[in-house]
């Protein structure tokens, strides 16, 4: 079993038993790029080249200027220039930001990779969807899953 196929199947265990009530939806986009794992946590460490939580959360405090949150993203990404980014939406479905990561650079085949984001400031109560966004060398971005953050009152 190679590193990529037991990487595969770690974080698919970690997603199933960790973070049920955080995935909504999650999908392939054109040419094989893979979400592996996200979650949302109060902080995360680097262990070899990868995030680990510090501890998983499934909400924060709604309109609360000190609300804060880390998500992390592990990605199977094929050859070529990843851009990645973050569409968050209120309850409403309206969009009020958008989060874009470091663009992502690969020279093989296929690697996984570690990304992340700081979520802070008000945010309405009622919960926020991140959807996360894909595209690679310059083509249209599409949706590769929707996650789902409660934001308590």
């Amino acid at each position: 079993m190679n590193c990529l196929t037991r990487l595969l199947i770690a974080g698919l265990l970690f997603l199933a038993y960790s973070l049920p009530s955080s995935v909504v939806h999650a999908q392939e986009t054109g040419g094989g790029d893979h979400i592996i794992n996200a979650f949302f946590a109060n902080d995360a460490v680097r262990v070899d080249d990868w995030l680990q939580p510090v501890r998983v959360i499934h909400s924060i405090q709604g309109n609360h200027p000190a609300a804060a949150a880390v998500f992390v993203l592990n990605l199977s990404l094929t050859r070529g220039t990843h851009l990645v980014r973050a569409v968050i939406r209120g309850p409403d479905g309206t969009e009020f930001n958008t989060i874009p990561f470091t663009p992502e650079v690969v020279e093989s085949e296929r690697e996984a990779r570690a990304i992340w984001t700081v979520l802070n400031g008000r945010f309405p109560t009622g919960g926020i969807t991140l959807e996360v966004q894909h595209s690679r060398d310059s083509a249209t971005p599409r949706a590769l899953g929707t996650f789902y953050l409660q934001t308590l009152p």
